[in-house]
């Protein structure tokens, strides 16, 4: 019976017209929301995985001092499912350069490394690897020498830095600004002779295989706990994101605050939907009161009502799949949407929602309209 009725109020081009306007705007509402977490999450993505491109899935460290019992350590992460494994040595030092100068993080890695970090280290020779960023500011390019200003391993001159010369082999991006301004790669071993100390380790390096449809982050924070449970004090193990855990949570907290105050669109296009109930029951009054004169009862028309705001919100919710894939290909294609190079090299990342985010959104939507429709 209420379906047979809506052709009745609606028959009229100007409440076609006005309830496509309302379909229109509260979709766009809902869209909005939902594109907004969705670029949060994305963005999230593809920077979890850029930090990949640091450490690898998880990365080992000494609490102080060095590794101590290699083989240990070896079997811990064998037995726990690190699919590659590999010990860096990495020291502070200071990068001269065409008369200027920046602290850097030299990194001594072994073959294996660019298994596990991806970045092309596999062109190292005798010489080192710089970040993109500390190129640019120092002016460097392949094949360039430059001074390595060290703190000498021997405790006799301990007080003396150690200057030695390399060869610029190649130039390398993580894809995050601050690796990408303070890492430079060279040869453990050569790294070892130069400070002229005995073989050393004080990182490694892993990542992990998982299977098809995992939760990646999920997977690594399973066995970053695992690994962390078969170690001593001494050592602990850390997830790529660890060093910035307070950003993505940020992030998380953000993106919470930022869906509840858009919200605020979701109300206003539902007092549109209002609006626009109130209008046609103004301007069908004659229908309206002879349904009540053939025996239509006051919660029989509020049901029409009702089902006429469902049939809004159902069509609404349909249509932000519209919005939400234009402002995805937005993303995708319009250079005014591009992040701050200077910041992150993170290219283009598309809106990411989960059948959660649509339904807390859609449900939200949905008890706010009733709630209104129904004062």
């Amino acid at each position: 019976m209420i379906r047979s009725l809506l052709p009745i109020f609606l028959a009229q081009k100007s409440l076609v017209k006005f309830a496509v306007g309302v379909v229109v705007g509260f979709s766009f509402s809902i869209g909005v929301v939902l594109s907004t977490i969705g670029l949060m999450d994305g963005f999230v993505d593809v920077l979890k995985k850029r930090l990949r491109n640091i450490n690898g899935d998880a990365y080992v460290f000494a609490r102080q001092g060095y590794i101590p019992n290699q083989s240990e350590l070896e079997k811990t992460l064998k037995g726990h499912g690190a699919k590659n494994y590999s010990f860096v040595f990495q020291v502070e030092s200071f990068l001269l350069g065409n008369e200027q100068q920046k602290g850097t993080l030299i990194k001594g890695i072994e073959e294996g490394f660019e298994k596990i970090v991806p970045i092309g280290t596999e062109k190292l020779k005798d010489g080192i690897i710089v970040g993109s960023r500390l190129a640019k500011d120092l002016s460097l390019k392949e094949g360039d020498n430059i001074v390595l200003a060290l703190t000498r391993g021997n405790q006799q001159f301990k007080t003396m830095p150690l200057l030695k010369t390399v060869r610029v082999d190649g130039i390398v991006s993580h894809g995050v600004h601050e690796p990408d301004s303070r890492f430079a790669y060279m040869k453990r071993s050569n790294l070892i002779q130069l400070l002229e100390i005995e073989d050393r380790k004080n990182l490694v390096v892993m990542n992990f295989e998982a299977p098809e449809g995992v939760n990646y982050s999920e997977l690594v924070k399973q066995k970053v706990n695992d690994i962390n449970s078969g170690l001593d004090y001494s050592l602990v193990v850390r997830p790529f994101w660890r060093e910035h855990g307070v950003m993505l949570e940020a992030i998380g907290h953000e993106k919470a605050m930022i869906s509840i105050a858009l919200m605020i669109l979701v109300v206003v296009s539902i007092f549109n939907v209002l609006a626009f109930i109130f209008f046609v029951n103004e301007i069908k009054s004659r229908e309206v009161f002879l349904l009540r004169a053939l025996g239509l009862s006051r919660t029989g028309l509020i049901k029409v009502w009702i089902f006429l705001a469902l049939s809004l919100w159902i069509v609404s919710c349909l249509m932000s799949q519209g919005f939400i894939w234009l402002f995805n290909w937005m993303l995708g294609n319009l250079s005014l949407l591009d992040m701050p190079s200077d910041v992150y090299h993170i290219g283009r990342f598309q809106v990411i929602l989960d059948s959660t985010d649509y339904l807390i959104v859609y449900s939200a939507a949905l008890v706010l309209l009733l709630i209104i429709v129904s004062m």
